[in-house]
């Protein structure tokens, strides 16, 4: 594995480790506090700071079925993160 597959490998586990945690969360009662929204694609990099918005959503209701669908999402880009690190050579990753 070279230095930019082992900077690679980290990113995924990083990313990895905040799905499991929110699912986790959602699993365990947890809800949606945040929301962050950018502008559409492609973006100067780094974007403006009026290209993002984090809106603190702690008080709104999110419908059962927005919730559900952001979990799969997220269980979906867990097995994708799973799947590019088979790939890498490492195995076991759950």
């Amino acid at each position: 594995m070279d230095r930019a597959d082992l900077t690679r490998v980290n990113a995924l586990y990083e990313e990895a480790r905040s799905i499991a945690t929110a699912i986790h969360n959602f699993d365990n009662g947890g809800r949606i506090v945040a929301m962050t929204v950018s502008a559409p694609e492609p973006a100067p990099m780094p974007p403006s700071p009026d290209m993002i918005a984090t809106v603190m959503t702690g008080n709104m209701q999110y419908p059962p079925e927005m919730v559900m669908a952001i979990k799969t999402a997220l269980e979906q880009r867990r097995a994708e993160i799973v799947a590019e690190l088979t790939q890498l050579g490492l195995t076991g990753v759950e």
